[in-house]
């Protein structure tokens, strides 16, 4: 090999620091499905509350039918979020930098950086979707375990603080039109009015079964499916697909996921503005080093608008039947 490695962002990791830190959170934010889709919050502090005001349903009353007014009051409610450090650590070979045949230095430079903040990206969405304080970690744990064990994501607080009638449990049951229409039945009252801005939230699996669906009706709706690849709306209801959404979780031996029912704005990603990246020259292993490192928190604002559809087979399970009754 020849040429001498000029890794000149690994050897001085602190140039144009502050121009460029916000500009990186906001790189990996953007180019994620999810998260760029969702409310996004920077905050300087690592902890906090958000206020939430409402009120009763009935406030008005005939006049003349009580000796006193209404005295309904605005009730306010605080939801707490806590961010979380996180860290992303990686190693590139001195060897590699010099004898690489991808270009110069510096063209191999910014390809890595590209790929690392993408999978760093990538971890990012993952962790707010499937976050588990519950999970062991530790040494000698899975990484994924020690990703997602570090904070609650949504699906997690779907299960923990939506009201028990909007967890509709599918039980291995397959897809189906009924499915998505307890969904939409499950919904309280004060929120059906909004019902237009829900969305179906799931893998590419479910897009697929609703594609299939399509293209298998011998309609213009059909032909114009299997032309165009686009399946269009369930009830009206737009779904949102997101890549790296799981549909190989465990059900009695059966791999199945879970769908959330709910307007994209009631998931908040937070985070500080800051993305911190330092690397160093390691001698005794004659490898660059990059260690990086962010804070996040995932909360969702208003539990009592989310419908959860669990454990629902995408391939094989026998289609889910059933009729969820309309709350008052």
């Amino acid at each position: 090999c020849d040429g001498q490695a000029d890794f000149s962002f690994l050897q001085h990791p602190n140039l144009q620091r502050e121009a460029s830190s916000a500009q990186v959170i906001n790189l990996l934010k953007d180019t994620s499905r999810l998260i760029g889709a969702v409310s996004n919050a920077d905050r300087a502090d690592c902890r906090g509350e958000i206020p939430r005001i409402d009120t009763c349903d009935i406030i008005a009353q005939g006049c003349n039918l009580t000796s006193c007014l209404p005295d309904a009051t605005l009730n306010d409610t605080y939801i707490s979020y806590a961010m979380e450090k996180y860290r992303a650590a990686f190693n590139v070979e001195k060897d590699f930098m010099d004898c690489n045949k991808l270009g110069e230095p510096e063209q191999v430079n910014e390809l890595m950086q590209a790929m690392i903040l993408t999978q760093i990206r990538n971890n990012m969405e993952l962790a707010a979707i499937y976050g588990d304080a519950d999970l062991p970690t530790g040494d000698g744990q899975s990484d994924w375990n020690n990703l997602m064990g570090k904070n609650d994501g949504w699906l997690k607080q779907a299960f923990n603080c939506a009201p028990a009638n909007q967890i509709i449990d599918a039980a291995g049951a397959g897809l189906s039109t009924d499915l998505f229409m307890s969904a939409r039945k499950a919904i309280p009252a004060k929120y059906r009015p909004n019902r237009s801005n829900f969305k179906f939230i799931h893998g590419p699996g479910v897009s697929d079964w609703w594609l299939q669906d399509r293209v298998e009706r011998p309609t213009d709706a059909g032909d114009i499916a299997m032309a165009s690849g686009v399946a269009g709306n369930i009830f009206g209801q737009s779904g949102f697909e997101v890549p790296m959404w799981r549909e190989n979780l465990t059900y009695n031996a059966q791999n199945v996921t879970h769908i959330l029912y709910t307007p994209l704005d009631n998931l908040l990603y937070l985070n500080r503005r800051k993305f911190e990246m330092h690397t160093e020259y390691k001698v005794e292993k004659d490898v660059f080093q990059s260690v990086a490192y962010w804070t996040q928190d995932a909360i969702i604002q208003r539990p009592e608008e989310v419908v959860v559809l669990a454990n629902v087979d995408v391939c094989s399970g026998t289609p889910y039947s059933g009729c969820v009754q309309v709350p008052v």
